[in-house]
């Protein structure tokens, strides 16, 4: 699986991952064996395990199962509350790896597209789709597959988490849908990302994580009750770039599927040259908003495991 971000005394991206690739084949042979479930049982003893060992991230969820379930008028989070977040995070893991090995076994992936980023992918445009850590978003390859004819490029920062994102990349076998590596957006790589685009190719982003290495802007907006730093980067991009901007949520549902949510987040991004700053702090804002709005329809399956409101 993949490592969980650090706690207070760092920022997400500068832990090593833990866990390695026979440790990966491990769960997927338990998987094969002993079905979900079984696997999910396999998993429980390796997850408390983790829970006791990483006190930082420990209270980081423990925290921010106070904020959401304060939201959702339920009383303190209990320790079983807080492994079974693990849990659930571990299981996400799982089944995007199991989802890239064998798509059928992953169970139905349903697609939610209102305002049609399946036509707008038809006419041979490209875009952007800003992503999060709420939900299983690795599922997108699966469930937008048929939908984007140019396939999809996943942007991310992807050190920490190296041997996972290559055993997804590798078992995907897919050349219209990879990864790469962007810690920084300078010149030569915004000329690349909007020649993708003219290309009727589309761009995936995570947008509630900072900047990596502290580098970057971000704005304080106010999320689950309290402000956190939104990093602006996605924005400014989506500015640079002219082209529709989706967001999407992949949730688990209670019969074990999945549900895409995509919505129009905006047609094209203008970022007016007086005013700049305000209009990408109301850009994270906005984003934020829709953030909370899924994240308390799937409070289990927020996977930002450090102090997300210290920053």
């Amino acid at each position: 699986m993949t490592s969980l971000p650090p706690g207070r005394a760092g920022h997400w991206s500068a832990l090593a991952e833990r866990g390695t690739a026979w440790g990966m084949r491990f769960v997927l042979l338990s998987r094969r064996v002993l079905g979900r479930q079984g696997c999910r049982a396999v998993l429980l003893p390796v997850v408390t395990w983790f829970w006791l060992t990483e006190r930082a991230r420990r209270e980081a969820s423990m925290a921010y199962l106070a904020k959401v379930r304060m939201r959702l008028g339920q009383g303190r989070p209990r320790w079983w509350h807080s492994v079974d977040h693990y849990l659930n995070f571990a299981t996400k893991a799982l089944d995007s790896v199991v989802a890239a090995q064998s798509p059928a076994a992953i169970g139905p992936v349903r697609v939610v597209d209102p305002d049609g980023l399946a036509q707008v992918a038809a006419r041979g445009r490209g875009g952007m789709v800003v992503v999060s850590h709420l939900g299983n978003a690795d599922l997108s390859r699966v469930a937008m597959g048929g939908r984007l004819a140019r396939g999809m490029t996943v942007l991310m920062h992807t050190h920490h988490a190296a041997q996972y994102n290559r055993l997804l990349d590798r078992l995907h076998g897919d050349p219209l849908n990879r990864t790469l590596q962007v810690t920084e957006l300078g010149p030569e790589t915004a000329i690349d990302l909007q020649q993708r685009v003219e290309r009727g190719e589309w761009l995936a982003m995570a947008a509630d994580r900072t900047p990596v290495g502290g580098r970057g802007r971000v704005a304080r907006v106010p999320f689950l009750g309290a402000p956190a730093a939104f990093a602006l980067g996605p924005w400014v991009l989506a500015g640079l770039l002219g082209c529709p901007v989706f967001l999407l949520f992949c949730l688990r549902d209670a019969d074990g599927g999945h549900t895409v949510h995509l919505e129009l987040f905006a047609e094209r991004v203008a970022l007016p040259r007086g005013g700049r700053d305000g209009a990408l702090a109301d850009l994270a804002e906005r984003y934020a908003r829709r953030l909370e709005h899924y994240t308390l329809l799937a409070p289990r399956q927020w996977y930002n495991f450090y102090d997300y409101w210290a920053g």
